[in-house]
């Protein structure tokens, strides 16, 4: 039994020639027949059908050659319309980059055969790390990258602990071209919560997640927080994260004040003049801007690298503080007047059984756990609408209910316009003028010239907080920052006109670039200079006074000195096996029991 096929058969002979030029004998030969064939008719009758199947199969295949040129064809100017079309489109740059990766790619089913490029898959970056659902969402209508294609991105991205070398070379790129009333910015830091944890990195050999400052060396506490620093332009709208590290609980007084400098001094090196510092009013922070003003002889003004810098209390943060220190104490006000908690949680059962004209809701009259940080709950609060619907009620009623609730209608009226003073407009406010008090600050401005910053700093100057407790008075280190904030000195010393407003909520644009992105980290074709190595060792090295962080024990035992030592412990021997290494196994172990654990 023969098996014939086109290739057998000379079907798929690229000469025309040898094609066509096939007769019964030269099938007989290729199927193995006798050549004594015509004797047998039903043999040349299998052989003629063979020969015109072998005649329809060279013909269909010249069509589908002719149809495949002319697919390519269509699909170049199919192409080539599309783009002439969507160039014609008045839609935005991004807009016109998703429609040009999804008309490229949505013939193709398997995800392996899409084609992005470099600007398409930063883009769905973004939109990945501002909410893995959303893009996930996007996914079911779109043509998107996958998750695994914007993994690869971001492992491209080579950053260390410290200060980010790399970033900080593009920023001098940046910064080059601008004048120097442009290179003027504020330095902001603060710290987030991580979750504690250790992994083993088998590209760079090393165990992460210890304590890691950059530079300065390592320790072998479990981080838990992570310490950030970036810089915000004044004049001109642009943002650039420049350092972070790795810290245990929180960063020592001592050890921040290196860091700070250690900041200002690389960014004052490649042209940028800081004018302030701004964080929240941590323990931490208020000790380490103390340190650097003790150490500047100057209450107001300390001096790194040698420029002069101010240091801004964060306000929202203040006006979380101060909610929170009412929640525990009354406040005693202008005129003997006093505020309390329990005022306003009359009001709220009031406006909840009868007007509901608020929108407060349990969250802001008895914040728990994470809601006491959430600063938007205390700036609902305070808000002038919560002031103006306590007064209405007592005007309507005729004083008869809730009367006693006015010294805090009076302290939301004091707080909206301490707040309003110390934050710019947003760009429909500065057409309406809603709010007199919210407006940029300059030498001509109501603010200025009605004096009302040093009204509001003669008002700040009687609150005092009695506590529930045992009936001591004392002054909050909030109302302290922000008589700090709104100190004439300070004004004076920041010498700038503010005109980016931070009203936009978290996760939305503000309508501030990047100064440098990772497009041009990425696409550099330098290899960028990275941070200098930090020790290898889990033991931090010789550093003055180890910075005020708790005394060192022999690095022969470091299990012992783990604040998470069940976690550590269990994790262990998973670490020794994936390390499989004697000298790392002698480091992380040892036979000798600590007297607590004995």
């Amino acid at each position: 039994m023969h098996i014939w096929s086109l290739t057998s058969t000379g079907a798929r002979v690229r000469d025309a020639a040898k094609r066509r030029n096939v007769g019964l004998r030269d099938l007989a030969e290729m199927s193995g027949v006798s050549s004594d064939f015509a004797k047998d008719q039903n043999l040349v009758k299998v052989l003629k059908t063979t020969q015109e199947f072998r005649f329809i199969a060279i013909e269909l295949r010249r069509k589908l050659v002719i149809s495949q040129r002319r697919n390519k064809e269509l699909s170049k100017t199919i192409n080539v319309r599309t783009v002439n079309i969507l160039n014609e489109l008045v839609v935005s740059s991004k807009s016109r980059n998703i429609l040009q990766g999804e008309m490229r790619n949505f013939f193709k089913k398997k995800p392996t055969g899409r084609r992005w490029s470099l600007q398409d898959k930063l883009f769905w970056l973004s939109v990945t790390k501002r909410g893995i659902r959303a893009c996930r969402f996007l996914s079911n209508y779109l043509t998107i990258p996958s998750e695994t294609s914007l993994k690869k991105i971001l492992s491209k991205v080579n950053l260390q602990p410290g200060i980010s070398q790399p970033f900080l070379a593009l920023l001098k790129k940046k910064v080059e071209n601008l004048k120097s009333r442009d290179r003027q910015c504020v330095l902001l830091f603060d710290e987030v919560f991580l979750r504690g944890r250790l992994f083993y990195n088998n590209i760079k050999n090393i165990v992460t997640g210890f304590e890691d400052f950059g530079q300065r060396g390592r320790t072998d506490f479990i981080a838990d927080h992570a310490m950030v620093f970036m810089v915000q332009g004044l004049h001109v709208k642009w943002t650039q994260p420049i350092a972070y590290y790795f810290v245990s609980k929180t960063c020592p007084a001592s050890l921040l004040k290196y860091l700070i400098e250690d900041v200002v001094k690389e960014l004052t090196d490649i042209g940028i003049i800081v004018k302030a510092t701004v964080s929240d009013q941590g323990p931490t922070n208020r000790t380490t801007i103390n340190a650097l003003r003790k150490s500047s002889g100057d209450n107001i003004i300390y001096s790194v690298a040698g420029q002069r810098l101010v240091h801004i209390w964060d306000m929202p943060h203040i006006l979380k503080n101060i909610r929170n220190n009412l929640i525990t104490s009354d406040l005693e006000f202008s005129n003997k007047k006093v505020a309390k908690w329990r005022q306003l949680i009359d009001f709220y059962i009031y406006d909840q059984t009868r007007t509901k004209l608020s929108s407060l809701t349990m969250r802001h009259v008895n914040p728990q756990g994470r809601d006491k940080m959430r600063i938007s709950y205390a700036a609902q609060v305070f808000s002038a609408c919560v002031s103006k619907v306590i007064k209405a009620i007592v005007s309507i009623t005729e004083g008869k209910t809730l009367s006693h609730c006015l010294p805090f209608a009076e302290l939301c009226d004091d707080i909206d316009a301490f707040f309003d003073l110390c934050n710019g407009p947003k760009t429909k406010e500065l057409k309406e003028n809603q709010k007199p008090c919210r407006v940029n600050i300059s030498a001509n401005s109501p603010d200025i010239k009605e004096d009302r910053w040093n009204k509001m700093i003669s008002q700040l100057q009687t609150w005092t907080f009695i506590r529930k407790k045992d009936g001591v008075r004392h002054v909050p280190p909030c109302v302290q920052g922000i008589d700090r904030d709104i100190d004439r000195e300070n004004i004076k010393s920041l010498e700038f006109a503010r005109n980016v407003s931070p009203d936009t909520k978290k996760c939305q644009d503000d309508e501030s670039h990047m100064a440098s992105d990772l497009s041009e980290y990425l696409s550099n074709d330098e290899e960028p200079t990275s941070a200098p190595s930090a020790q290898q060792s889990l033991l931090r090295g010789e550093t003055p006074n180890n910075f005020g962080r708790r005394p060192k024990v022999q690095g022969s035992n470091p299990l012992v000195r783990q604040s998470f030592k069940a976690n550590w412990v269990e994790l262990l021997p998973d670490v020794l096996k994936k390390l499989n290494c004697a000298d790392c196994s002698n480091v992380l172990t040892t036979t000798t029991l600590h007297p607590s654990d004995r």
